[in-house]
């Protein structure tokens, strides 16, 4: 037969001594009644007893068994399987039914909803008149029906050892004496030991034995004990909690959705989907940075095949023409890149009846009906798509898109004694000299003249162009990609229209020149829209791998700088965005640990019922999933809808960031919900149980 036993038991808080070396044996098949006056130390006594309370000094045997050299995992399996309790204020589970407190220590045994854990369900709320509270919870009870409710729990688990503080203290006494009845009973046909603490006399009729603290000692006023031969097995804890039994648990707790409660969960997820998105900020910013560069940037680039080390911004005709493999390998490197022929008509140049001997001195144009002498050389370049819409170009006017039509420079109007407002609008005509053939010559290298390389140059056709004037480009005008001077400018779709139609009128065939070979006409140079700053920035190095002979020229010669300035932009604004993300997390991490510590109470009462800090930790994580998971189902719907509704036509903030934020949300999410809670269980995890339920109430306070 097991005996209760302490020895040496004492109790100190702070420098004060409640209990000082007790010893004492529990016999089985015994009603024990503990009396004095408030504050004693009788709860003191039955807390350490339980396990609930750790002694200052001294031990409390099972049979052979030290209890409290067990593990906590140990002590709690020992509480669940042999002790119950009727606490004096109660400590049910207030969003828990009766019926659910009244079942919950054999929430982790194999008994739990059982035939038999039924029936004695049924029993118990029988003899104690609360069988139609089963679907009520406690707030709905009064004093009286909680303390029944809480003895009925104390009851169903079959315990070999019944601590009650203050058990009937909201009881009247017919009830009381009820209650103390079925103890007695319990102690004298069950072979349990009860031990009841109360300053009340009711129960001194049913003791067997009536104890008193005085001077920090338990003396025996009344000894009427029996041994006890019969024994009833109590219902064991079986296993740990498991996960879907923590689910199961949580399922179980009524949810009490406040206001609070619901504008803390929009905060909590508002604040998530701050802390989803900020990462992507810098990306963000820099994307928007980028873009606005990018609209006020010029991004061509001006190709030219220098195979005679001329080191020339124009295109000139000791250049080489690309071929088909060099300009494929150009377009390949710069997908998503705009690759422009360069075409320019000139004011003179070589044509199969005529072999310059000398620049012209001066030029014929009509402009409207009167004929105008120009003494400088020209050239009509063409006006890319990209370059349509750049409204810093232009002084007047603009040009008209896959039209013919002249935009012509500032500079030449200065040169000529023109004004805007006499040409705009203005039809001009002059003779243009249309490439449509090359052939082959040689040259000598600048740097080396003992060393001659192959070269080509245009061969043309003469056409009379006539177009209207739409519009003028200013003096800084900043590209001078022809040695003619940048002097009229057409659309480079209708540029492209005139050349084709003069080669394809061309016998391409006939042989030109007798003492050159020649060939089909193709460009020099190349005009390179690119789609980014990455692209222009990474041009120079990929065109000099394809051939070494290709050189580059463009507006914008401080690409590294801008690239350099982008990078700052990002560094700060990860720094920026580390303290905001830290600062949410912190106010998230004070959130969560507010809801927490409004279960702590009950997490006591686990704890004090038998459950360990392995079964605590379980429910609380299936907690946290499922927070998390509303959280994140919550989080999601605002995300898609704000992304669709309000930031979907913001070029920034692209698909790949909307789904790398919805992912962070989502593990944020669970994270956090998880996280949270740790320092809460940590601490809960440290003291006595009794302790936990102690510190939560007067947190409440």
């Amino acid at each position: 037969m097991d005996l209760l036993k302490i020895e040496g038991l004492s109790v100190k808080y702070s420098e004060k001594t409640i209990l000082s070396k007790i010893s004492f044996s529990f016999l089985p098949g015994n009603f024990y009644l503990i009396k004095g006056p408030s504050g004693i130390g009788k709860t003191s006594l039955i807390n350490c007893l339980g396990l609930l309370k750790k002694p200052s000094s001294g031990s409390v045997f099972w049979g052979e068994k030290n209890l409290w050299e067990l593990s906590d995992n140990d002590r709690a399996d020992f509480r669940h399987s042999y002790i119950s309790f009727v606490f004096q204020k109660n400590n049910l589970v207030e969003n828990m039914s009766v019926k659910n407190n009244i079942l919950l220590p054999l929430a982790t045994s194999s008994d739990y909803n059982s035939d038999h854990a039924i029936k004695k369900l049924s029993e118990i709320t029988r003899l104690l008149k609360i069988e139609d509270l089963l679907g009520k919870f406690p707030k709905d009870l009064s004093g009286g029906e909680e303390q029944r409710v809480a003895i009925a729990r104390a009851l169903i688990s079959q315990s070999k050892i019944i601590l009650a503080d203050e058990p009937t203290s909201s009881l009247d006494e017919t009830n009381a004496d009820n209650i103390y009845g079925f103890l007695s009973k319990l102690a004298h046909d069950f072979g349990k030991i009860v031990i009841v603490v109360s300053h009340e006399s009711l129960p001194s009729k049913y003791a067997d034995s009536i104890l008193e603290i005085r001077n920090q000692s338990l003396l025996m006023v009344k000894d009427d004990t029996h041994s006890f031969t019969k024994d009833e097995e109590p219902i064991k804890k079986t296993n740990d909690l498991t996960l879907k039994q923590s689910f199961s648990y949580n399922s179980k707790l009524k949810n009490h959705i406040s206001s609070l409660s619901c504008i803390l969960s929009v905060v909590v997820v508002l604040l998530m989907l701050l802390s989803s998105y900020l990462p992507a900020l810098p990306t963000i910013l820099v994307n928007k940075q980028e873009s606005s560069f990018s609209a006020v940037m010029d991004k061509n680039i001006f190709v030219v095949n220098d195979v005679a080390k001329v080191n020339s911004p124009q295109d000139l005709d000791s250049y080489r023409a690309f071929s088909s493999k060099t300009t494929s390998k150009i377009k390949n490197a710069f997908l998503g890149a705009k690759v422009y022929p360069f075409i320019n008509f000139t004011s003179y140049g070589i044509t199969p009846t005529n072999v310059r001997t000398a620049v012209p001195k001066s030029y014929s144009i009509y402009l409207g009906n009167k004929q105008r002498t120009i003494s400088n050389d020209f050239s009509i370049q063409p006006i890319y798509p990209e370059d349509l819409n750049k409204k810093y170009f232009y002084e007047f006017g603009k040009p008209l898109k896959n039209s013919k039509n002249f935009v012509v420079s500032q500079d030449f109007l200065s040169q000529n004694g023109l004004s805007v407002k006499s040409v705009m609008n203005k039809v001009i005509t002059l003779k243009a000299y249309v490439p449509y053939l090359l052939y082959i010559t040689e040259t000598e290298l600048p740097n080396d003249n003992t060393k001659s390389i192959s070269i080509d140059g245009d061969i043309y056709k003469v056409v009379t162009i006539k177009a209207k004037i739409s519009g003028v480009y200013k003096s800084n005008y900043p590209y001078h990609r022809s040695e003619q001077g940048n002097v009229f400018f057409m659309d480079y779709k209708a540029m492209k229209d005139i050349q084709d139609k003069v080669i394809s009128k061309s016998d391409i065939h006939k042989r030109v020149f007798k003492s050159f070979s020649q060939k089909a006409w193709a460009p020099s140079a190349y005009v390179l829209a690119m789609k980014n700053i990455n692209q222009l920035k990474s041009a120079p190095k990929k065109l000099s791998s394809i051939s070494k002979d290709i050189r580059t020229y463009s507006t914008l010669q401080n690409v590294d700088n801008v690239k350099q300035q982008l990078e700052q932009t990002k560094r700060a604004t990860y720094k920026f965005t580390f303290f905001i993300v830290l600062l949410v997390f912190l106010v998230l991490y004070v959130i969560f640990n507010i809801i927490y510590k409004q279960r702590t109470y009950e997490f006591g009462i686990l704890k004090c019922i038998g459950f360990s800090n392995k079964d605590v930790f379980k429910i609380i994580t299936a907690y946290s999933v499922k927070i998390g998971t509303l959280y994140a189902l919550l989080g999601t719907i605002i995300t898609v809808v704000s992304y669709f509704m309000l930031i979907s036509k913001n070029t920034a903030i692209g698909m790949p960031i909307f789904f790398e934020a919805l992912l962070r949300l989502v593990l944020l999410c669970y994270v956090l919900t998880f996280l949270a809670v740790l320092p809460t269980f940590a601490k809960i995890a440290k003291i006595d149980p009794i302790d936990v339920i102690t510190e939560s109430r007067t947190a409440d306070l």
